[in-house]
């Protein structure tokens, strides 16, 4: 069976009958959705300690700065 992944535009090959491949499918979708769930945590913390930094004054105010332009590349 063949399945056309439709983000990154590749076509994978398995081998099995339907109900085989759906639950492939399935288990290989959780899995992506968790990774995604835990960078966005990550994501929302880093934001969190720049924002923390900016509060602060002074130098900490450049201390964020260059803690968003790094996230931004």
């Amino acid at each position: 069976m063949l399945y056309l992944d439709v983000r990154t535009l590749l076509v994978e090959q398995y081998v099995g009958n339907y109900k085989d491949v759906e639950s492939q499918i399935s288990i290989r979708i959780e899995k992506e959705n968790r990774k995604n769930a835990q960078l966005a945590k990550e994501i929302q913390a880093n934001k969190d300690k720049a924002n923390f930094f900016a509060n602060k004054g002074g130098q900490m105010r450049m201390v964020a700065k260059r803690m968003r332009e790094k996230r931004r590349t």
